[in-house]
């Protein structure tokens, strides 16, 4: 691994872990500021809003100002709204350094992702993004462990003014970040044109309903899990453990999945991958072991989050030769953002109606119906 791949590992943990950490302030911040749950909830909407709203612009902001002054502005606007949090005594100070943040946490991954996989060896892109990923998973858990401590200990605006910080010393990696060689493309092709180029193009279409369709079954399965733990009457005592076993069956396969689709292709691995994770979403629904239910959480952790490296490597070799990274990435980052806000919803309202174990059989039957696009996608 190169140092640029290095510096952007970095640049993962401290990103994720700064939005992690805000989240982890809410309850701190509506006590400090004596606010309720809604505006606590206005505030984390904050965080997920400019993801959505920046996420296909973003193509463009790379083209125009590069790779290294995005990045940096990226973790620039992230370490301004730390700041701004360290000094706000209302809630809407807090509003509009939550905002700012938010603009930077939106303008990371569709710039992060395309760097990783352009200083990537083509038989290395599974593997290095794996890693990239996580990393920023790491970052999550160390920095909302280390930002809830101090803001239970000094308080939540000590918390955010260290995280400032360490942001700071984030935009100084940022900015050694040189920009890799670019292809020359037709300057005057406006970005309306490179978008409807993109969507028209079964080599973006097929991966990326494959993708889509991988969210629809994974993402919600560490939401649910302790809500059907519960039922099965496993303590709530128990509960950081499983969610302890998940993180780490989810760290492993990022990185073990990403490693083995550079060496036994990318289909074969998601696979045989959806197909593990189909048949133990509905077993989980069947056994009250509490050494089975831990297994299982490892390797559901292991499925749900670590194909996630497969399908980016498997999108970025399908569309590079025709698309530009930066715009492939914004429209992925956009839809899945999307359908991240919205599937938890979906699923808690089957949930409500059916029960806790229908969410588990219908992530299952989306796992498999992942595999149809699949089998249209041509490899070369």
């Amino acid at each position: 691994m190169n140092i640029t791949n290095l510096q952007l590992n970095f640049l993962h943990a401290s990103n994720d872990g700064f939005q992690a950490a805000l989240m982890l302030f809410l309850p701190f911040i509506t006590e400090r500021l004596n606010i309720g749950i809604t505006e606590a909830g206005f505030l984390g909407t904050a965080i997920g809003f400019f993801s959505i709203v920046l996420g296909i612009p973003s193509a463009a902001i790379i083209r125009k100002f590069g790779e290294r002054w995005t990045l940096s502005a990226s973790m620039g606007f992230t370490t301004l709204g730390l700041l701004l949090l360290s000094t706000s005594n209302n809630f809407v100070g807090a509003s509009v350094s939550f905002l700012i943040a938010g603009i930077g946490l939106a303008l990371f991954h569709p710039v992060a992702f395309t760097l990783v996989t352009k200083y990537s060896e083509p038989n290395k892109v599974g593997k290095n993004i794996g890693a990239f990923t996580a990393v920023g998973d790491m970052g999550r858990v160390l920095f909302g462990f280390v930002a809830g401590t101090i803001a239970a200990l000094l308080g939540v605006f000590m918390g955010s003014l260290l995280l400032g910080l360490v942001g700071i010393a984030a935009c100084a990696v940022a900015l050694q970040i040189k920009n890799p060689k670019r292809v020359p493309t037709n300057t005057q092709t406006k970005e309306h044109e490179r978008l409807l180029k993109l969507i028209r193009d079964k080599d973006f279409v097929l991966p990326e309903l494959v993708n889509l369709l991988d969210i629809i079954a994974s993402t919600s399965v560490f939401i649910f899990l302790p809500f059907l733990l519960l039922e099965k009457q496993v303590s709530s005592s128990n509960l950081g453990l499983f969610t302890a076993i998940f993180f780490c069956g989810g760290v492993t396969g990022r990185y073990a999945l990403g490693h083995l689709s550079d060496k036994y292709g990318k289909k074969l691995v998601f696979t045989l991958a959806q197909i593990t994770m189909a048949a133990l979403l509905a077993y989980i629904t069947l056994t009250s072991s509490v050494i089975v239910l831990a297994c299982i959480s490892f390797v559901l952790g292991l499925g749900t989050t670590g194909t996630m490296p497969v399908l980016q490597s498997l999108l970025i070799s399908k569309t590079a030769k025709n698309h530009e990274r930066e715009t492939v990435f914004s429209v992925n980052q956009t839809l899945a953002n999307i359908l991240m806000a919205v599937t938890p919803g979906m699923y808690g309202v089957l949930a409500a109606n059916l029960g806790i174990a229908y969410v588990f059989y219908v992530c299952g039957a989306f796992a498999l119906l992942a595999l149809l696009p699949l089998v249209f996608v041509d490899m070369d």
